[in-house]
């Protein structure tokens, strides 16, 4: 179940990377237009955000919110850093970036902490499948990347639109069938 909605989530995030150039020439004055390069790495920090939550799940099962506070200081303290050195000398656009680094050191320590919470709690730390998990996002990262490429090229990221809405079109019932699960 974790990773067909991981694979949701992604795929939603990955269309909302595709759709950026357009949306911000909807929303935004022309002068803003190179904020299509802020929208990925916040996308992508929505796909982490949700792929950890799995991990803090468990934390607050087993009630240890001692850890869930301790990464969210190291988190906030690490952007906070992140932004202090760097925007200065990269401008504005690498605060989505700094926001996408803080969150993964975030998910990695949640993973970490999981499993010693498992360890000491007796339950196996296998209760995710971290490869799987894995691969999900790294796939997330390569078809980001994709995409990106796609803000210079758009017949790249038309191309790789319209797969995604005909794989979404083709596997429409399993789509329903796992959001049918989800809610159950």
């Amino acid at each position: 179940m974790i990773n067909s909605l991981l694979i949701l989530v992604a795929g939603l995030n990955l269309l909302l990377i595709a759709f950026a150039p357009e949306a911000i020439a909807i929303l935004a004055p022309p002068q803003y237009r190179e904020a299509i390069w802020v929208v990925p790495p916040l996308a992508a920090s929505v796909f982490v955000m949700f792929f950890y939550q799995h991990f803090v799940n468990v934390e607050f099962y087993f009630e240890d919110s001692k850890v869930i506070a301790v990464a969210s200081i190291g988190a906030a303290v690490l952007n906070v850093a992140l932004n202090f050195l760097l925007i200065p000398v990269a401008g504005y656009l690498v605060a989505g970036y700094t926001t996408l680094a803080s969150y993964l050191v975030f998910c990695v320590a949640h993973y970490m902490f999981m499993r010693n919470i498992c360890k000491r709690n007796g339950c196996p730390t296998s209760i995710v499948n971290i490869r799987q998990m894995c691969l999900i996002m790294a796939v997330f990262f390569v078809l980001m990347g994709v995409l990106m490429l796609g803000y210079a090229l758009p017949l790249i990221r038309y191309a790789f639109i319209v797969i995604v809405l005909v794989f979404a079109a083709v596997k429409r019932n399993w789509i329903l069938q796992k959001i049918k699960a989800f809610k159950k």
